[in-house]
């Protein structure tokens, strides 16, 4: 219920938004008071960690686990016993996951997991993406 209200109260301030985009893109009518915005006037786009393989180390507190495509189903994620581990200090705090995220899979072999795409609901210690997904934060 907490993570409907806080979506709702972000989809309240892209309503009250006026569009900067130059382009407008009208695919159909919207309702009274809301606006076209481009995804970049509303959220943040990152990109997942990349890394090595010889990079990757063993599960401990300090280190950071890397979700992938596998870890999202059904509009979820799950934490899997194969998941990599990376050491912190390859991942920036902008990559770490935080409450709301949005985390989506943008390219990987498979045309199936293009575009599957999970909600962070809880406050996460050391969670990433690798470099095939991509973290949408709502400004």
């Amino acid at each position: 219920m907490r993570l409907q209200k806080s979506f709702v109260k972000s989809i309240n301030r892209v309503k009250k938004m006026k569009s900067k985009s130059d382009d407008k893109i009208n695919i159909y009518a919207l309702p009274k008071g809301w606006v076209w915005v481009k995804l970049g006037e509303v959220a943040e786009i990152i990109s997942g960690v990349s890394f090595k393989p010889e990079q990757l180390c063993k599960h401990d507190v300090e280190n950071v686990r890397i979700l992938r495509g596998g870890n999202i189903q059904n509009d979820d994620y799950f934490l899997l016993e194969d998941d990599y581990f990376v050491p912190k200090n390859i991942v920036s705090d902008d990559q770490l996951l935080r409450k709301y995220d949005i985390i989506l899979v943008s390219s990987t072999g498979s045309k199936q997991a293009i575009g599957k795409a999970a909600i962070i609901k809880e406050e996460l210690n050391n969670l990433s993406v690798g470099a095939f997904l991509r973290i949408i934060r709502i400004y």
